[in-house]
């Protein structure tokens, strides 16, 4: 990968933050209109390991921070973060469907941790996805086709579903289910 590139992925992941362009200019004391014109030359590697330094500090304030959801009220004050092993959990949601039945049943809550770059994936692994078009599920990932991520149910039947990353808009490593009695 360029410079450039590895710019363009941490400044399109800085967004989920609402940190656009300008902001980043702003608080990283740059003038403005500096990224745009730095990148039409290639990129600069100084920026790059300000601006990796810069999205590391907002990714560990926003895992130190409890749940972000659309509608907190299902899991009230973040329960699991009361158990020494789940602290580190950022977010939960509730699985819908039998895709990963046996292991994770209809209206499961599901928490994870979330990943600071879709592009450090351990395969094999079971992540919660949520997509830029709002699609959000709950699968093994293991490898796809040339950059793109295969997204695996447990479920004998369910086809896998090819993903590119640049589709993904947040990615959680899943830390706990909590299945239904």
């Amino acid at each position: 990968m360029s410079i450039k590139t590895d710019i363009e992925r941490v400044l399109k992941d800085l967004r989920r933050y609402g940190k656009d362009r300008r902001t980043i200019e702003q608080e990283l004391r740059y003038s403005p209109n500096y990224i745009d014109q730095m990148l039409s030359k290639g990129g600069n590697a100084r920026f790059y390991t300000a601006l990796k330094r810069y999205h590391d500090m907002l990714t560990q304030q926003a895992q130190e921070e409890t749940v972000v959801r659309e509608d907190p009220a299902p899991y009230g004050n973040a329960f699991w973060s009361y158990i020494p092993e789940y602290r580190h959990c950022n977010y939960a949601t509730t699985a819908h469907g039998s895709a990963m039945h046996p292991l994770i049943l209809h209206n499961a809550i599901v928490g994870g941790k979330l990943l600071s770059d879709p592009g450090f994936v351990v395969y094999g692994e079971i992540y919660i996805i949520r997509t830029q078009n709002g699609m959000e599920t709950i699968r093994y990932v293991q490898p796809g086709a040339g950059d793109n991520l295969l997204l695996v149910a447990l479920k004998e039947g369910v086809p896998a579903t090819e993903l590119r990353r640049e589709d993904i808009e947040y990615m959680y490593h899943a830390q706990f289910v909590v299945n239904p009695l």
